[in-house]
């Protein structure tokens, strides 16, 4: 094992880098919802949200790669992407 490399809690699996990613959905009170689970997740940092409490329209995350998958398979109404800058187009 290289020295860089980082053990985990799962029996020395090398640990995931949490990633910013946004969470969205169309309707609010889904979102909510899921605000409130993503809250109580030990392996999800909820940094914050656009709109209004009772109405969220975007959730600002950070969670790893493998984590947001198993999300995305548990709530197929729900987008969740990786939250990448923006960059102008050359």
């Amino acid at each position: 094992m290289s020295p860089d490399m980082e053990l985990g809690s799962a029996g020395g699996r090398p640990e995931q880098p949490r990633l910013p990613h946004i969470v969205g959905a169309g309707d609010p009170a889904v979102l909510r919802l899921l605000a409130a689970e993503l809250a109580r997740d030990p392996e999800v940092t909820v940094r914050g949200h656009h709109g209004s409490a009772e109405e969220p329209t975007l959730l600002l995350t950070d969670m790893t790669a493998a984590h947001a998958e198993v999300l995305r398979r548990a709530h197929p109404a729900v987008t969740i992407e990786v939250d990448a800058p923006l960059e102008p187009y050359a």
